[in-house]
């Protein structure tokens, strides 16, 4: 994990990455929204279709990491 946050971290400095979270947040958050379609409660699931899951992480890390 530690070259993972370094390397959000460079992205930081180069201005590629917003610096209003840290890397380690960042990290943090873009693996909850990636793992969250692993839960097996419907009430999450059903929420989004099945074929949006990947779109709607994609999108949701852009937004949260944009500069």
């Amino acid at each position: 994990m530690a070259e993972k946050v370094a390397a959000i971290a460079d992205a930081q400095r180069r201005g590629v990455v917003t610096d209003r979270f840290t890397a380690g947040e960042i990290l943090a958050f873009t693996l909850v929204l990636a793992n969250m379609w692993q839960l097996r409660d419907e009430d999450y699931l059903d929420l989004v279709p099945a074929e949006r899951h990947r779109a709607a992480v994609v999108e949701a890390v852009h937004r949260l990491s944009a500069p």
